[in-house]
């Protein structure tokens, strides 16, 4: 119980263990237990009052029941296909601790029932994960739910070198090479362009632009290249040809 200025704590009816004092506040409202039972939240009236916390006095905190008790780790994010790990913190009780979960995403698990998580989640998505741990005593803590997202890696597509823009003079021979990596090591590029002057073409499996141009003017070109793993890239640019 309390009045404005101090807090009162018993162990039974008429049995007080503890008084101690509470922050000064012209009109005391509320009291409660923080969830571990090791101090006190004290407020007063009015929405935008603030709330103090009130650390209890020795004797007056609970005795250790000797249940476990898991720490939440909060939410989690992994990637598909890279490794993950994580240890969860158990505290009270009497170790080896045992941890139990539901609903880890696919690839992960606690090996031999322990309280750390590892592999390599296979599926993207949000998984609603709730955990428990025993101790050598067979007591149980209460569970522990948090969430974990395994979200797909960021895919890039295949980087196009850009030649900048050209310039060649009528029916003159060019030769021009477009350079592009892949979006997989090992996978096999195609090579397409549009807008090129007449008289000019690129090969589909070199990437080189070749040719005389017969005709004269200023081209928007856009050369695009396409990857064996599905993915494509561009570059655009300018093609002038003059005159002699």
């Amino acid at each position: 119980m309390r009045d404005y200025g101090n807090a009162y704590v018993y162990s039974s009816p008429g049995v007080q263990i503890a008084q101690f004092a509470l922050p000064s506040v012209s009109q005391g409202e509320s009291l409660t237990y923080t969830p571990d039972g090791r101090a006190l939240l004290v407020g007063s009236e009015g929405g935008n009052s603030p709330i103090w916390k009130v650390p209890l006095p020795p004797e007056a905190i609970p005795p250790d029941d000797g249940t476990p008790s898991v720490a939440n780790p909060g939410a989690q994010t992994s990637t598909v296909n890279v490794p993950a790990s994580l240890a969860l913190q158990v505290t009270g009780g009497t170790g080896p601790y045992t941890c139990t979960f539901t609903a880890l995403p696919v690839g992960l698990s606690n090996a031999s029932g322990g309280c750390t998580v590892q592999g390599t989640p296979t599926t993207a998505g949000t998984s609603n994960v709730s955990v428990t741990a025993k101790d050598a005593a067979n007591r149980t803590s209460a569970p522990v739910n948090f969430t974990w997202t395994v979200t797909t890696q960021p895919t890039s597509g295949v980087q196009v070198v850009n030649p900048g823009n050209q310039a060649s003079k009528f029916n003159q021979k060019v030769n021009l090479a477009i350079k592009a990596t892949p979006s997989t090591p090992g996978a096999t590029l195609t090579f397409s362009a549009t807008g090129l002057p007449f008289g000019l073409g690129i090969n589909a499996s070199t990437g080189a632009i070749t040719g005389s141009a017969w005709q004269v003017g200023t081209f928007p070109v856009t050369v695009t290249v396409k990857d064996s793993a599905g993915k494509s890239g561009t570059a655009s640019f300018t093609w002038t040809v003059t005159w002699f």
